[in-house]
């Protein structure tokens, strides 16, 4: 059987996609993508195709004490005390569920790419017996 292969040819601004997130195995919210981006992204290195997704939104997921928020927007009510922080290890997925309502899919921009020169942020920030808060950062 030959492999198959699957090229989008254009990009649609209005093409919205269900991404779900997941912490230590625990859904802890869904937002929906308004679009797969064209035009062309500012940070883009000339090899990327002009074809596929160009940049993004930068968006803020925060889980805590009262829920998962999106840029301020509560998700769920899925909070810190939800996801097990104290694991040895812990695993973040980001999918686009075959049962979703609105199936488009991700891309992830890094340094480099799309219209923000970042890559994905992950802190942790914590108090210890009443102390101030600190924070724990991984790149």
């Amino acid at each position: 059987m030959n492999n198959l292969y699957f090229y989008y040819q254009y990009t649609n601004n209005n093409w919205p996609s269900d991404i779900t997130f997941y912490f230590n195995g625990k859904k802890v919210g869904m937002w929906t993508s308004p679009g797969d981006f064209g035009g062309k992204g500012k940070l883009n290195p000339p090899w990327w195709f002009e074809s596929v997704s160009q940049y993004g939104l930068l968006k803020h997921l925060i889980i805590k004490k009262d829920g998962t928020f999106m840029d301020g927007i509560q998700l769920s009510d899925v909070s810190i005390d939800d996801i097990d922080i104290r694991s040895n290890q812990w695993t973040f997925r980001i999918a686009v569920e075959a049962d979703a309502e609105h199936i488009g899919g991700v891309t992830l921009f890094g340094s480099g790419f799309g219209n923000h020169n970042q890559d994905l942020v992950f802190r942790l920030y914590y108090t210890k017996n009443g102390a101030s808060p600190g924070r724990i950062a991984a790149p």
